[in-house]
């Protein structure tokens, strides 16, 4: 048989060689290519599904390219996307920083950003606390949040918008981003805190622990800080929670690697870069805390710390938690009303012995009550 298909194979017109065999030899390339440049190494790209049998991976795909600014090159640090609105020298600038805090928040939440901005994220606490703020926003179709967007930086200096769209599924995205302006521009503080907009933050708390921290580790700082989630299975078809449904094909595992909950995590600022480094640069895995927080942080050899006993989870007596307890972010429950920050804000005040616990206009100083 063999001989005689050597025999037959000259005989074959050149049209059906190359019809027949030129489709495997470009087959076989591609995948060489393919291989060499990482696109299989599950870590890199551990949700991206396969594109014929799951249509939504060309929709993110779609909706992040749409949110793209124009650019004619790729950085060299192969960061994918542009600053839009950018504050090069907020860190730079202020010399007693030791915590700095990223907030994603979508362009047309103004009220939020105020909010964090007239409570602990106010520059008045950062001689106290080492702590400020910076909001990451996307974009956004609507030409007028864009422009009032422009209009708040001008006058606040702390928003640093990128060139993609604000979606839920771009929230990974987004700490990308938080990781890389980091890394650029925010060499000073000796932590980083990533929060959402949802959560309160105890600086004093938190700066009182992290500085423990460092006394009894010795200033190592190799670990994250974080309520940690503990091999929990993936939400699949048909759990009630959609936005967090992941298919087999996004990621092929029973259950997540040890995770920080994303609502608000601290990372040591020297682990940043390789956080930043090991991280799919456009099309990372869907859930931003378990990516970075599990998948990379395994990867890299990171470990946590828990402090799942101050960080609870949407507490219903939530008037009294930062009075009685130690907690240093505190998960508001959305049935808690409007007026939950202020008024938790005005609780941690009044613990820490500050007079003024009106919290209408946080500027100025405070007087400390004698002890």
């Amino acid at each position: 048989m063999w001989r005689l298909m050597c025999f037959r194979l000259p005989s074959m017109p050149r049209r059906v060689l190359l019809r027949k065999i030129l489709p495997v030899l470009l087959s076989f390339v591609v995948m060489t290519v393919l291989t060499f440049q990482e696109v299989f190494d599950l870590v890199q790209v551990l949700h991206r599904p396969n594109a014929l049998t799951d249509n939504s991976y060309y929709h993110h795909a779609f909706e992040r390219d749409a949110g793209r600014a124009f650019r004619n090159t790729t950085s060299p640090d192969d960061f994918p996307f542009e600053y839009l609105i950018n504050e090069p020298e907020f860190c730079s600038s202020k010399e007693d920083l030791d915590i700095i805090n990223f907030v994603g928040v979508a362009p047309w939440e103004k009220s939020a950003r105020e909010r964090i901005r007239r409570l602990w994220g106010n520059s008045t606490w950062r001689s106290v606390s080492g702590f400020s703020t910076v909001f990451l926003v996307g974009t956004t179709n609507e030409e007028g949040v864009m422009e009032a967007v422009q209009k708040e930086s001008q006058v606040h200096r702390d928003i640093i918008q990128i060139s993609f769209r604000d979606t839920y599924d771009n929230l990974t995205l987004k700490t990308l981003s938080g990781l890389h302006w980091v890394d650029r521009y925010c060499t000073n503080p000796t932590w980083v805190l990533k929060s959402d907009a949802d959560v309160v933050i105890n600086i004093f708390e938190l700066k009182d622990f992290l500085t423990q921290y460092d006394e009894k580790n010795n200033g190592t700082r190799q670990q994250m800080i974080c309520k940690r989630r503990q091999s929990l299975s993936p939400c699949r078809k048909g759990c009630r929670h959609t936005k967090w449904q992941v298919s087999w094909e996004e990621y092929p595992h029973p259950r997540y690697p040890s995770y920080c909950q994303g609502p608000g995590y601290i990372i040591p600022r020297h682990l940043v870069r390789s956080l930043y480094r090991a991280a799919n640069k456009t099309h990372p895995f869907r859930m931003e805390d378990v990516y970075y927080t599990g998948i990379l942080a395994q990867k890299l050899g990171i470990s946590k710390v828990n402090i799942a006993h101050r960080f609870p989870w949407r507490p219903r007596a939530w008037q009294d938690s930062f009075v009685t307890t130690d907690i240093m972010i505190l998960e508001l429950d959305k049935g808690v009303g409007r007026g939950a920050s202020t008024l938790v804000w005005s609780n941690i005040l009044h613990n820490k012995g500050f007079k003024d616990e009106s919290c209408a206009n946080v500027t100025g100083n405070f007087n400390v009550s004698a002890s």
